[in-house]
């Protein structure tokens, strides 16, 4: 059974003919519980959502202000000291990423005096909130009372077996695909999970995993059988000519020497003395026969793009080594990804308890492959300018010198 058919096994759930689902009470949330299982048992999984909550933590917040950023400001205090078991921003950086990457969603809670810059910022755990609504209403609104009404409305968060009530109004929501994609009367307070979409390719990664185990464990599996087995006659002929066993004193033997895991682990002799001829069989399985690195291989990079890794950087987190071109991956992961999440945590924030003529920013200057590369387009640029000097020493005009450069494939557009 793979490790996905597992989990899945190990909680209840009944679907409705309307589509509706009734989780079983010992799983708050089955769908959550299962995401996390994956999450903390599957190795692929985990270290891409690791590897996404590593570089998201990576980013410096600051306030932008007129003269520039200040990473100094007093309205940063709650965010460098979220709450009293997040000393960093990291730390609660980290665990965001991980419950927006598993769940889809998760909310963040400030706590505080109403009215006054928060003491406080919490994530909210998605498998301990509980939605509790029956209700039928539409969900598009525009009317002032409706959107009234819809600030009201509040949900059960189970803080270690305490039940408290909070309104939407009160938290900020993040999505990792996008919110009211799905159906259900809760849609737009959640989105779907990147788990839906690999769930096969999990199960495949845990088959492979599971046949490598049976390979592993027939190693040294052997059999010891008369070298001569005998004539066979036609009357006893039955479509199987099989090797005659040796004697019960000789399997014996060979059973206390071979197959003792004292024995062999205090390197003791394996050496027996059979009272006839025999051979020796391997049967244990060879890896390459069933070419499961490549199948592993496979349905990990299929999991790594599902969560947006590039390969070169899931490889070097999986294998501990670097590649060439993997610093100008992670500019890209950096840039084309995690990038806006940080932009968008720093928007949500400002809205929600900064000041807008002072926002939140996130910035990744200061990582080493961003350097790198910004020092990459400084050098190439440098060149460039006294290549166009050079020239234009030589006579021709600016645009002769530019038009040249562009025939040598240097494009001053780029």
């Amino acid at each position: 059974m793979s490790i996905g058919n597992f989990i899945r096994n190990a909680f209840t759930v009944v679907r409705y003919k309307n589509g509706s689902w009734e989780y079983g009470k010992s799983s708050a949330n089955y769908l959550t519980k299962e995401y996390m299982e994956y999450f903390l048992n599957i190795y692929a999984v985990n270290a891409c959502i690791n590897i996404r909550a590593d570089y998201l933590s990576k980013f410096k917040w600051g306030v932008k202000e007129s003269q520039g950023i200040n990473y100094d400001s007093q309205l940063l205090d709650v965010i460098k000291n979220p709450n009293i078991y997040q000393k960093s921003t990291v730390d609660f950086i980290k665990q965001y990423e991980i419950f927006r990457s598993v769940y889809g969603w998760t909310y963040q809670k400030t706590f505080g005096a109403k009215g006054f810059y928060p003491s406080a910022l919490y994530n909210l755990n998605p498998s301990n909130i509980d939605f509790n609504t029956n209700s039928n209403n539409p969900f598009l609104i525009w009317k002032k009372k409706d959107i009234n009404d819809i600030k009201d409305k509040t949900f059960t968060y189970d803080d270690n077996g305490i039940k408290k009530t909070y309104r939407f109004s009160e938290i900020m929501p993040f999505y990792d695909i996008a919110n009211g994609v799905c159906e259900g009367e809760n849609s737009f307070y959640t989105s779907p999970s990147k788990f839906q979409a690999i769930r096969s390719n999990l199960d495949n990664l845990g088959l492979a995993i599971d046949g490598e185990n049976v390979i592993l464990g027939s190693i040294g599996r052997e059999a010891i059988f008369k070298e001569d087995g005998g004539k066979v006659t036609s009357a006893q002929y039955s479509g199987i000519n099989g090797k005659k066993s040796i004697s019960e004193k000789s399997r014996s033997d060979v059973d206390s020497k071979l197959n003792n895991t004292n024995m062999l682990r205090g390197r003791r002799m394996r050496s027996f003395t059979p009272d006839s001829a025999i051979k020796h069989l391997d049967m244990s399985l060879r890896p390459k026969d069933f070419g499961l690195d490549t199948v592993m291989s496979q349905q990990e990079s299929i999991i790594a793009r599902a969560f947006g890794v590039p390969n070169e950087i899931y490889q070097a987190w999986k294998n501990g080594s670097t590649f060439e071109n993997q610093s100008v991956a992670e500019v890209k992961f950096i840039d084309t990804l995690q990038e806006s999440v940080a932009n968008d945590l720093a928007m949500t924030w400002t809205n929600s308890f900064g000041d807008t003529n002072t926002p939140f920013v996130a910035t990744s200057d200061h990582i080493r492959s961003i350097q790198n590369e910004e020092n990459k387009k400084a050098d190439t640029a440098f060149k460039i300018t006294q290549s166009l000097f050079n020239l234009t020493r030589t006579g021709m005009t600016e645009t002769q010198a530019i038009d040249f450069l562009d025939g040598l494939g240097v494009n001053l557009n780029d």
